[in-house]
């Protein structure tokens, strides 16, 4: 199991994060998303059948900008 702490930089409301939230924790091997709208920064922890790339991917595909750990 991995974990990361990924930076959101185009979220403006909490709903955004949980709207990404809820969207990750869909995807395969994604375990358990923890989201901070203060930091703007979302913890992921994850199996090896998914990856960061694919998070950053999904993020992306979701309408916003990934920083994997500032």
């Amino acid at each position: 199991m991995e974990k990361r702490l990924i930076y959101i930089t185009n979220v403006t409301n909490e709903d955004d994060l949980e709207n990404l939230r809820t969207r990750l924790l869909e995807m395969i091997g994604v375990n358990e998303v923890v989201i901070n709208f203060d930091e703007r920064a979302v913890n992921v922890t994850f199996e090896t059948s998914t990856n960061l790339n694919a998070l950053e991917k999904e993020i992306y595909d979701a309408g916003y900008h990934a920083i994997d750990d500032l």
